[in-house]
């Protein structure tokens, strides 16, 4: 199936793979095994495999076993997807060239060839564009069409090569030369072909014994597998910048580029047909088996998707959806059960939102509205409550994400954001009670000391509620109703007003329900105390804002380090005030409007990628 380039017909390519497969064992697991492997390159009528390449994220693979022979630089095998020895290695053309290139006349030795470096090749429209500097060719029917800006590491070759004063040492023009010839001198430079890599001519080209200059290329093959740059070969930048100067090198350390060169043609003449088949065979076997077994356990994981595990919980959310064929207008709907507890202790009269959960996706309803109107169908979430979800998220492996805009006020520690999963201001901060509790009454609230004059103890007020036992909470708790700790630490189980707070140097956060504090760990750096923030299995979007010794100081869980803690904030006075001034800017830098503007970025540019991403894997499934 597909096209295949003129010069490299089907059947030749594909037989000895035919003829491997046809050698396999059965499977060991049940069912129809299916899986391919992409033979062609390159393609003349402008279907590149590079192109091809750049559409697949590197998060995306394949679910049946899939076999390339070239793979982008940087971009490893996994399960079911796997580098094998391309169609000339199986085939024997590889073999060919390698002993047509042993047979040659023998060759001087490594240090009595000519001290230049050797280079020949076509320059050929088409050719080499992998390492192209520039746009690539518009190509129709095989053929270039217009002129093109693309300067190619051939291109640049041969440009030195002309320049006489590159003759010391470089032997360049286009054409072809005997592998003789070839034999005769101590460098041989590589350049990749139309598909980046050279195939079989780096390894006949090792296996003459000269030492090989590798040009970079973004793209290798199974081959590449086994040499190693200064050990096998000497790379070469793709635009040649350093090739003089690699050169260089080599004629200064003769005996390591003798060294070099030897460890090259050792592993060029070790392989040969029968060995690429087996090796091929083995890979085949083993990507079959590996790929199955993920294959089984990803079954297991559709039942249980990142959709269907939330929506089991039945947490509190706020879904919201776009028809393109309906009124131009947002649908939202609030589902789920919310936490009692938690309800907005600001006034409308204080520019926050009503009392009671139910009300709290007020706010995000207003930036859904003011959303662009999209071109095709939307449908996302955001999930609001934060009570009791670390339950839900243990129950979502890393691995498994949302297909759907969705929206958390918390993630997991250590978790990270994807195409279509992100965090966004919680609903304190949209709504403006985050803002409140920063400054209750403007104007009335009293004014705190100065840095240096406040209270040097760690102060902490906060309710235990009787699900957390032994937790922060507990330990600070039991600390501080030990005598031997009032000198440095004022902690109990009651209430305090913030004048309170800002009159201590130090403030201690430790997470609530949820493993995080919502607005106090804001209007505590507010106040420009010092705060000391309790290490928490959740984080919040403001918390990607703050870093710790930068704008806070760090205590374990456990409470283990915090006397030492507070130690080197006593013996750092200058330090520990830097910080404090730090988060007191990042706290007050922020507000209701900020928050709501980026909460609508965020959606909107979640909205898009996901979409795109979508898009782009169902393209690759077919």
């Amino acid at each position: 199936m597909g096209s295949f380039s003129d010069q490299h017909p089907e059947p030749s390519r594909a037989l000895p793979y035919k003829q491997i497969v046809r050698t396999l064992d059965p499977p060991k697991h049940d069912g129809i095994v299916r899986a391919r492997i992409i033979i062609s390159d390159w393609s003349p009528k402008a279907q590149w495999i590079w192109d091809t390449w750049e559409k697949i994220g590197p998060e995306l693979e394949p679910t049946t076993p899939t076999f390339v022979i070239q793979m982008p630089t940087g971009r490893t095998d996994s399960a079911c997807l796997r580098v094998v020895p391309n169609p000339y290695e199986v085939y024997g053309v590889d073999d060919a060239e390698t002993r047509d290139a042993l047979r040659q006349q023998h060759p001087p030795a490594f240090a009595e060839r000519r001290p230049q470096m050797f280079y020949r090749g076509t320059n050929h429209p088409l050719g080499s564009w992998i390492n192209c500097h520039g746009a690539p060719p518009v190509i129709k029917g095989g053929r270039v069409v217009g002129q093109t800006v693309c300067t190619t590491s051939r291109h640049i070759v041969f440009e030195m090569g002309a320049d006489q004063s590159n003759w010391d040492f470089l032997n360049a023009t286009l054409g072809g030369a005997s592998k003789h010839t070839f034999g005769e001198y101590r460098y041989l430079l590589d350049i990749g072909g139309v598909d980046g890599t050279t195939w079989e001519k780096i390894r006949w080209k090792m296996a003459l014994g000269s030492l090989v200059f590798k040009v970079d290329s973004d793209r290798y093959t199974w081959f590449h597998t086994l040499v190693r740059p200064h050990v096998h070969y000497i790379p070469v930048k793709a635009d040649l910048s350093d090739l003089r100067a690699q050169y260089e090198w080599a004629i200064n350390h003769p005996e390591d580029a003798e060294r070099i060169a030897k460890a090259g043609q050792k592993v060029a003449i070790s392989l040969n047909t029968a060995q690429f088949c087996r090796i091929t065979w083995e890979i085949i076997t083993k990507t079959i088996d590996e790929c199955a077994a993920i294959a089984k356990d990803n079954m297991v994981v559709k039942e249980s998707s990142f959709e269907g595990i939330w929506h089991q919980s039945n947490l509190g959310r706020m879904a919201f959806s776009w028809d393109a064929n309906a009124p131009p207008h947002w649908t939202t709907d609030v589902i789920g059960s919310f936490h009692p507890v938690v309800t907005s202790r600001c006034a409308p009269s204080h520019g926050c939102a009503f009392d009671g959960w139910d009300n709290k996706t007020i706010a995000y309803e207003m930036i859904i509205g003011m959303l662009n109107l999209p071109k095709h169908d939307v449908s996302a979430r955001i999930i609001l409550n934060d009570v009791e979800t670390w339950d839900t998220w243990d129950k979502i492996p890393p691995e498994l994400e949302p297909t759907t805009p969705t929206f958390v006020i918390q993630m997991p520690t250590g978790r990270t954001e994807s195409v279509c999963l992100r965090i966004v201001p919680n609903p304190h901060e949209v709504d403006g009670t985050d803002d409140f509790y920063e400054f209750p009454y403007p104007g009335k609230r009293r004014r705190a000391p100065v840095f240096a004059e406040r209270r040097p103890q760690v102060f902490y007020r906060g309710k235990l509620q009787p699900s957390q036992n032994k937790t922060s909470q507990h330990i600070v708790f039991g600390m501080g109703a030990d005598p031997a700790n009032l000198d440095w630490l004022d902690a109990k189980s009651i209430s305090a007003e913030r004048h309170e707070f800002g009159t201590c140097r130090y403030l201690l956060d430790i997470g609530g329900v949820d493993g995080t504090t919502w607005g106090s760990l804001r209007w505590k750096m507010a106040l420009g105390s010092l705060v000391f923030k309790v290490e928490s299995d959740r984080y919040t979007w403001f918390h990607t804002l703050v870093r710790p010794h930068v704008h806070y100081i760090p205590v374990k869980a456990d409470l283990s380090d915090l006397r030492a803690q507070y130690e080197w904030a006593i013996n750092h006075p200058a330090d520990a005030e830097r910080i404090a001034k730090a988060g007191q800017k990042a706290a007050t830098s922020m507000n209701r409007n900020v928050f709501r503007r980026i909460t609508k970025e965020i959606i909107a540019k979640t909205i898009n990628e996901c979409e795109m991403y979508n898009h782009t894997t169902e393209a690759a499934i077919v």
